[in-house]
């Protein structure tokens, strides 16, 4: 439910990324940015904000840490 009302508070632009989810996570970043019709370059930024505004937003619902593993 968090989750959801995260997404929600989304741009309709960057809910629109998420339809792209799968090609992004499995790093087909040429193929989401032609069918966004974006180039690579923007998606691949806009994308980080997309998860950096989902990850403060969990965070802030839930009280949980979502930050990324550190390499």
């Amino acid at each position: 439910r968090a989750l959801q009302t995260c997404r929600d508070t989304l741009s309709a632009d960057d809910r629109r990324m998420m339809t792209q989810l799968e090609a992004i996570l499995d790093r087909r970043w040429e193929a989401a940015a032609k069918a966004l019709g974006m180039p690579e370059s923007t998606l691949r930024s806009r994308w980080k904000g997309v998860l950096d505004h989902l990850r403060r937003c969990m965070e802030t619902k839930t009280g949980r840490d979502f930050a990324p593993p550190a390499p």
